[in-house]
């Protein structure tokens, strides 16, 4: 019994020339006696359907994001995502359903795209730690000249627009004796 034969396509999401097919051999270099593989090129030409609202998703994206790196790459990435999840589009249940799709799209991301992130968190980190180094010198230098915990809470939650909560662990965290 002889079962049919496997086939093969690939999505083509960009814009420039393209084969219609594509083998194995022309990509690598196979030893004697392999098995050649030829797929076929799917493109916004010749995909019907959920396919085809896949690649204009995916061109829009990459138009879109252009020039951007890091968190506002990843911002506007969600922003058009989120557009695809509104009924309307055939692939609005797939993306809404399926986070791997999401997570593939978010992989366009370059390795640059990734340092640039890296750098922004470390940024945001560094602000942090600043602060929290101004906010302990401030508590301490104040408790010094006799503040009470709850005027210097005060005064944070008033001159740095802390929450009370967050202003109360810091001062907790830090004034002398605790």
């Amino acid at each position: 019994m002889k079962i049919p034969a496997p086939e093969f396509f690939v999505v083509y999401t960009g814009n420039g020339a393209h084969p219609g097919s594509m083998r194995l051999s022309d990509a690598f270099q196979l030893p004697a006696g392999s098995l050649e593989l030829t797929v076929t090129v799917i493109d916004e030409k010749n995909a019907i359907g959920i396919l085809r609202e896949f690649i204009q998703l995916s061109q829009e994206i990459d138009a879109a994001v252009k020039g951007m790196h890091g968190q506002e790459k990843i911002n506007k990435i969600g922003e058009i995502v989120e557009k695809y999840r509104t009924s309307g589009f055939l692939l609005s249940a797939f993306l809404n359903e399926k986070g791997d799709v999401v997570d593939m799209i978010h992989d366009t991301l370059t390795y640059q795209d990734f340092l640039e992130i890296k750098k922004e968190e470390g940024i945001e980190e560094g602000i942090e730690e600043g602060i929290e180094k101004l906010l302990k010198s401030f508590i301490i230098s104040h408790s010094k000249k006799g503040q009470t915990q709850s005027k210097i809470l005060e005064e944070i939650v008033n001159d740095f627009d802390l929450t009370y909560d967050t202003a109360f662990k810091y001062v907790t965290m830090f004034y002398p004796g605790n």
